[in-house]
């Protein structure tokens, strides 16, 4: 009977072509929608990690405590060594450090990101091998040696897939790395530093330990650990945090009222950081949408029941019950509906294709993104539910008795049975659901138009950022500054010049600030700007001026600028100007200018 209700169904269809695009191409681009975000959340949330025993592994991570207030995301080397060598809580702990060299000796010498890891980043992750070894346990931390595996992509893309590749050498910057491996294609990169594009991974070529590199202090040094049995994060985190904070104090040059400590996340919690909130909020506007779409539909297929009218009409005089008429509904809408979503999943890979990177950068995991088994059997079960409601919902409209009745009416009254309640339901829903969407569309976009179009504070109407790596030379850093600065200033469509060591859109580094009893203020953001940064950026100069030049490589003016914002909360509505302050301790600074704030967009004002 189904397979003759189908034919018939085909058959009826072919007639309808407006109807049946219509509903088809509706479903198939929410669908496909739909199923992209489904894809998303499943390896976020619920796909596990392709690591041994992964819910065991913990991400290490350093709190800093100034005056009080506690701030994570930077880590010591010093202190990230003596977690590592811990053997009373640690079982094995794998050390990070993520780089972004040159590969020197490959066409274009491209910038690649490339890990430093110890030996034991294999052995936890349960990393595949394509080609060669891991990093052995004479090639760790202490051991000063200088190998790399290559990931597979750029054993593919910058070596030629080349299997004698083994025991070569390749240079990352200046430095001679033989390789010994390469991983298989399928290895999921712990996105830590939230990077998926690593080309390798290579051994620490210095030394460490617990009394070197104390400069060393960066959000691109990690570590990933497995805790003794029966030590629980409670334990580890107030025993290594003591630890670390005695060695911390310790030192020469702390600065006053700070202290250190030690917090593991699980590594699943560290990969996927926010990406779940953004996540969530997608699917279910998604699913708002396709509840828009099906309303729509649904009140297509009302019009198109009402259409069949006469043939229910028929088709029950001649013994057909209730369930016949659900079957022939049913069947109409499972051939529409199948074939949306077959076209759904297609574009729904299609767009994972098309938007691999643009998700890469919102979200983690999304390496080798395709559609999952999972999200193909949901978005067939979803199909189902929603062939069986459209089939329910128009059967119910249907009035079974008068149509019985019908033919012995010669056809009168016969006229559309659909109930006036059901549409004016239908249409509610529709407002209801788009009035959703545009409110998460809104909370979601206002926030994200606000930071766009806020004033930066300085002028970019022309301007631009040009970042130079000085890794392939060995000219001096200050020297090809005034080299590169000079060659720029003489093109005809360049009005100014000025030297940056970083975007002032990041404002790059946060630092410590002193006042001139070297009392600590706290912690600013602050960028290294040459004398005629303000006038390249017009960024106004409110009190003082500019910097003094330097005139040759080593040389310090020893002179600081702030920003309005700062001189206010410093001074009040005292003179900044000719004051003291400190950023390291030991050189004291004089403020010789103040000028308007520069808005950060991923941090606060000034």
């Amino acid at each position: 009977m189904i397979k003759e209700e189908l034919k018939l169904a085909a058959s009826n269809l072919k007639k309808l072509p407006g109807f049946s695009v219509t509903v088809i191409f509706t479903l198939a681009l929410t669908l496909a929608a739909l199923c992209v975000v489904i894809n998303i959340n499943h390896r976020l949330l619920t796909k596990p990690l392709p690591y041994p025993n992964a819910d065991t592994l913990w991400v290490t991570d350093q709190s800093e405590t100034i005056n009080g207030e506690t701030q994570y995301g930077f880590q010591m080397l010093p202190t990230q060594t003596l977690i590592y060598q811990d053997k009373q809580f640690i079982d094995e702990m794998a050390m990070l450090h993520h780089t972004s060299p040159r590969l020197m000796d490959v066409d274009g010498r491209p910038t690649v990101d490339v890990l430093r890891v110890s030996p034991e980043f294999f052995s936890l992750l349960g990393v595949p091998m394509h080609l060669g070894r891991a990093l052995s346990s004479d090639e760790g931390i202490s051991d000063e040696q200088k190998v790399l595996v290559l990931s597979y992509q750029t054993w593919l893309e910058d070596f030629n897939a080349d299997p004698a590749i083994i025991g070569t050498f390749t240079q990352l910057n200046r430095v001679a790395y033989q390789i010994v491996g390469v991983v298989a294609e399928d290895f999921e990169v712990p996105e830590i530093f939230r990077s998926s594009e690593i080309s390798g991974f290579s051994s620490f070529p210095e030394a460490l330990s617990t009394t070197n590199n104390w400069n060393s202090i960066s959000s691109q040094f990690n570590g990933i650990a497995r805790f003794k049995p029966g030590v629980n994060t409670a334990q580890a985190n107030h025993a290594l945090g003591e630890q670390i904070n005695t060695l911390y104090q310790s030192q020469e040059n702390v600065a006053p009222d700070t202290a250190i400590g030690a917090r593991f996340t699980p590594l699943r919690t560290r990969i996927i950081a926010e990406s779940d909130n953004l996540a969530l909020s997608l699917l279910f506007s998604a699913a708002v949408l396709v509840l828009i779409a099906l309303t729509n539909v649904t009140n297509l297929f009302l019009s198109r029941g009402a259409q069949k009218q006469r043939t229910m009409a028929i088709q029950a005089a001649l013994g057909a019950k209730p369930r016949h008429i659900f079957i022939s509904m049913f069947c109409e809408s499972a051939l529409l509906i199948g074939a949306a979503t077959v076209l759904g999943l297609l574009g729904a890979q299609w767009l994972n294709v098309l938007l691999a990177e643009d998700l890469s950068y919102l979200f983690t995991r999304m390496q080798a993104l395709s559609l999952d088994a999972p999200t193909i059997v949901v978005a067939m079960i979803l199909a189902l539910l929603i062939t069986l409601l459209i089939a329910a919902i128009t059967s119910s409209q249907v009035n079974y008795h008068a149509l019985t009745g019908a033919l012995h009416a010669s056809g009168k009254g016969t006229g559309a049975q659909i109930s006036a309640r059901t549409r004016h339901i239908l249409v509610a829903l529709q407002v209801m659901f788009a009035s959703l969407l545009l409110f998460l569309a809104a909370n979601k976009l206002l926030p994200a138009y606000h930071k766009m179009t806020h004033p930066t504070g300085f002028n970019t109407e022309h301007l631009y950022y040009v970042r130079v790596d000085g890794s392939a030379t060995k000219i001096d850093s200050f020297e090809l500054t005034r080299q590169v600065k000079s060659t720029l200033g003489t093109q005809a469509n360049v009005n100014a010049v000025a030297a940056s060591m970083t975007s002032p859109l990041v404002m790059g580094w946060k630092n410590y600030l002193y006042d001139e009893q070297i009392a600590l203020l706290g912690i600013t953001s602050m960028a290294f700007l040459d004398q005629d940064a303000f006038t390249t950026l017009s960024l106004p100069v409110r009190q003082g001026r500019s910097f003094t030049p330097i005139a040759a490589s080593g040389e310090d003016n020893n002179e600081i600028i702030i920003s309005d914002s700062l001189a206010k909360r410093l001074y009040g509505t005292n003179n900044p100007l000719g004051q003291t302050l400190y950023i390291d301790q030991e050189t004291p600074r004089q403020v010789v200018g103040v000028v308007g704030d520069v808005y950060v967009p991923t941090g606060p004002l000034g």
